[in-house]
């Protein structure tokens, strides 16, 4: 029989950006009696997601297990999802790629 271990009285997420601050919102909501402290840090060249002011279309189901509604995000946070993304000089000068979302790319974006 295994013995139930005591919660953590604090937890630190490292980042507060889109990530760091999802990453508190569900710590939070996990451990209610915890203190969830958020630390900035200098973001990363290569953290994209940091730097997109959109979401990709499936965080909408992390969203709804965080009680966050999508009318929510839109009012307060002029929140929208992010349909393609078009990436030009990520891999250098001349790097150009698009990745879709759903079930229909065009070349041509």
């Amino acid at each position: 029989m295994s013995v139930a271990r005591e919660l953590p009285r604090r937890v630190v997420v490292a980042g507060a950006g889109p990530l760091g601050a999802l990453a508190a919102i569900a710590l939070k909501r996990a451990l209610p009696r915890s203190e969830v402290v958020v630390v900035g840090t200098p973001p990363d060249p290569a953290a994209f997601a940091d730097r997109a002011p959109t979401g990709l279309p499936f965080t909408n189901r992390l969203h709804d297990r965080l009680g966050i509604s999508e009318e929510r995000l839109l009012r307060e946070a002029g929140a929208s999802h992010r349909l393609v993304v078009r990436y030009r000089g990520w891999g250098g000068e001349r790097h150009e790629g698009v990745a879709a979302y759903g079930a229909v790319v065009d070349p041509r974006l």
